[in-house]
């Protein structure tokens, strides 16, 4: 709050008239005791109740009272506030104090202060409040809602697939389902299909055809051609069978199917152990054991040196050929039979100019003393750069210190000081 200037101004040559005239009748209550008055700089006896103690005081206590109790004695503006004494009364000028109110105690609250927006939302103050520009995902007044994606859950049925929307889904249904969850499966014309022989059934649209098998035509493949095996499609060495109506196929060991060309995958049942790779191949299957174990179906463990992880930090174990040891292959910084030794790269005192040498695995620290840098020390601090003397003075670069050779007139530790003959 800030009074016009003007204001102020003539509001406190109002006051300094009023006492000017007082003082000038002070004579005249020299003697009377107003209340339990006290002396006022001026000699006129007055105090809280001078106005109504004695009418011949009234007017020259008033002056009194302000010049002896200004109203900002009592420092009643807060947290900082400037206050202005006008006539019998003050004003608190409460600018830049972030307060407000008649005595700056009113404290203005920043509506964003305590970060009401979540998950990341930014907050924007306002005259009535605040507002939250929320985070993509998220929404509510402080962007405490999540939009969850609406396909979560997987709705739609039966390999359909689902598009998130806004606040629903849309499933896109395979040709064979309908409905909002694809629930529904449109009516197949090949379910009552009348494709006989072994012939397949092709649905269509509205309708359906029949693929016939070798040896057999027709709108429904019911017609037998003779001599079907002439021209049989029997694979991978079948033999093939002709009948009455159709012929069929006897499948060697290792093959399956109408025309025997779906090999028989011997790895469909698992037959490896302990995690061994299965090869399917022709009437058999081969089992690739993992290091460690061996039989045809890697059922037995190989019992070696190493199976008991002798090496240690990292190293890697071998087994020399025919042989009942272990060789142990150690990372960097180790050492030993076991590789359990941690080699001391501090042992060949690398450090120099009395640096300190910390040992590390396969490496080493040097903490250099005052005056030298470098991974081992060997490098002197040139304290001269940049020249710290004065008055164009050469530095001596010493070990972690340096002296000024002075020119002359001058003198001091960095020739800094001109000097003076007695």
């Amino acid at each position: 709050m800030r009074r016009d200037a003007a204001t102020l101004l003539a509001s406190v040559v109002a006051v300094v008239m009023v006492i000017s005239a007082g003082v000038a009748d002070a004579q005249s209550c020299k003697q009377t005791t107003c209340g339990k008055a006290e002396p006022a700089p001026d000699g006129c006896f007055c105090d809280n109740f001078c106005k109504t103690s004695f009418d011949c005081c009234e007017d020259i206590c008033e002056v009194c009272e302000d010049v002896c109790r200004p109203a900002c004695n009592n420092k009643p503006c807060q947290n900082g506030g400037a206050c202005y004494n006008i006539q019998h009364e003050f004003l608190c000028d409460c600018e830049g104090t972030g307060h407000e109110g008649k005595f700056c105690h009113k404290r203005i609250v920043d509506p964003c202060e305590g970060h009401p927006c979540e998950n990341g939302g930014e907050c924007a103050a306002g005259t009535s409040g605040y507002a939250c520009k929320c985070a993509e995902g998220f929404t509510g007044n402080n962007c405490e809602i999540r939009i969850e994606d609406t396909c979560l859950g997987e709705p739609c049925l039966n390999g359909a697939t689902c598009l998130s929307g806004t606040a629903t889904f849309v499933c896109q249904c395979d040709d064979a389902f309908t409905g909002t969850l694809c629930e529904s499966l449109i009516a197949d014309p090949c379910q009552n299909h009348q494709c006989v022989n072994g012939a397949t059934c092709f649905r269509g649209t509205i309708d359906y055809t029949c693929e016939c098998a070798p040896g057999f035509t027709g709108i429904f493949c019911e017609i037998s051609i003779p001599g079907s095996c002439i021209n049989n499609q029997c694979q991978n060495g079948a033999t093939c069978i002709e009948g009455t109506t159709n012929y069929a196929c006897r499948c060697p060991p290792g093959w399956k199917g109408f025309f025997c060309n779906d090999d028989i995958d011997e790895c469909e049942g698992e037959p490896c152990f302990n995690n061994a790779e299965c090869l399917n191949q022709f009437d058999s299957f081969h089992c690739r054991c993992i290091t460690g174990f061996t039989g045809r179906r890697c059922e037995t463990e190989i019992i070696t040196p190493c199976s008991h992880a002798p090496c240690q930090n990292g190293a890697t174990c071998e087994v020399p050929n025919r042989s009942t040891n272990y060789i142990c292959h150690c990372a960097p910084g180790y050492t030993g039979t076991d590789c359990d030794i941690d080699i001391d790269d501090c042992a060949t005192a690398p450090c120099l100019n009395d640096g300190v040498c910390i040992d590390h695995v396969a490496g080493y620290e040097c903490d250099c003393v005052p005056g030298f840098t470098g991974p081992d020390c060997e490098i002197n601090i040139n304290e001269c750069d940049p020249n710290p003397c004065d008055n164009d003075a050469l530095c001596d670069d010493g070990i972690a210190s340096f002296s000024c050779n002075c020119l002359p007139g001058f003198t001091g530790a960095r020739c800094a000081d001109r000097y003076r003959r007695v």
